[in-house]
């Protein structure tokens, strides 16, 4: 995953940035270690395969996380992400998650 490193002066520091993808909403996020997957058949993972059930996918999350060791972390997902985090939420695998949906301003 490319993105665009950037420095930012604002109130008299340098503030760095990393941003990733297009779109809307923006994802905000401050002062954490992230990891963005993509979902398969999407970005850069596989596309040999034709089963793209939200359980499937909630199976593939599920196998990233227990592949990095994660225990204590949050998922935000919008759109499609969204449901795949509630069906994440069902296998009662991790200890929170954070979801977003779309937003209206």
């Amino acid at each position: 995953m490319s993105g665009k490193q950037s420095i930012h002066r604002v109130n008299g520091v340098d503030i760095n940035m990393f941003e990733v993808g297009r779109g809307t909403p923006t994802l905000l996020f401050l002062h954490y270690w992230g990891v963005a997957i993509d979902f398969r058949g999407w970005g850069q993972s596989s596309r040999n395969t034709t089963d793209y059930r939200l359980d499937t996918l909630a199976d593939d999350v599920i196998g990233v996380i227990e592949d990095l060791g994660l225990h204590d972390f949050s998922i935000v997902g919008h759109s499609m992400g969204n449901w795949n985090s509630d069906a994440n939420d069902r296998k009662s695998r991790y200890n929170y998650s954070t979801t977003i949906t779309a937003l209206a301003v």
